[in-house]
């Protein structure tokens, strides 16, 4: 909560003039510099969070969720063992890149469907945009891992990576057993930005950690399940 200096009325985080006097409370950015942002993520989640939703201009939300979308194509790939049925790495990588922003954009925009449906019962008022923008940003460390460790990945393994015949763990056990610990890592932290940004978006109080972070949690693990069970 804000305390206005003036009157000494309590608002919320995310208020810019105080609802009583309107005496103004706090500033907001124009636009978002994105290396500035991505690093604040990495230093300090819940202001940097909170920076984002009071942005005017929520920019490179697109984009983040773009390669998102890519990089959860290629995971896609890799878990339902893709290369058994379509032996060729090209098709895969291009089709990933072909729609997996489709596919980003698509998952970033039902979360923060879901997310603000389900923190409105414990009081959640946060808009579509401040949670679309938020979730976004807690993509980050799913980018790093696009950017840096899945052509790694490729050039280690290359068509292997994405089937069982034979399994890249029993080419080289080490180096797949690193990469994919490294990955996990990117997803954890993942999952804690995207608890941090459902909080950010809605000004919670620490007090609400719990029921976010179970909404969370049980978002990502219908998410797994419909993965599990369906077909491509």
């Amino acid at each position: 909560m804000i305390i206005c200096s003036v009157c000494g009325l309590e608002n919320d985080d995310l208020s810019i003039v105080c609802s009583s006097c309107k005496s103004f409370l706090q500033g907001r950015v124009d636009a978002l510099d994105l290396f500035e942002t991505m690093w604040g993520l990495m230093e300090s989640p819940r202001r940097t969070m909170k920076r984002i939703v009071l942005a005017k201009h929520k920019n490179y939300t697109v984009l983040l969720s773009s390669f998102f979308g890519i990089c959860l194509a290629l995971d896609i790939a890799w878990y339902k063992n893709i290369a058994d049925k379509i032996p060729s790495l090209l098709t895969i990588v291009g089709a990933a890149i072909l729609f997996g922003p489709i596919i980003g954009l698509l998952v970033v925009s039902i979360a923060s469907l879901v997310l603000r449906k389900a923190t409105t019962a414990f009081g959640g008022n946060a808009s579509q945009r401040n949670l679309f923008a938020a979730i976004s940003y807690a993509t980050v460390p799913i980018v790093f891992s696009l950017v840096f460790i899945v052509p790694i990945e490729i050039a280690i393994f290359g068509i292997d990576f994405f089937g069982t015949n034979p399994p890249p763990m029993i080419i080289k056990p080490t180096e797949y057993l690193v990469l994919i610990g490294l990955k996990s890592i990117a997803t954890l932290y993942g999952v804690y930005l995207l608890i941090e940004a459902t909080m950010g978006a809605n000004a919670f109080n620490r007090k609400k950690l719990l029921p976010v972070a179970l909404s969370v949690i049980s978002l990502i693990a219908v998410g797994a399940v419909v993965l599990h069970f369906a077909k491509v």
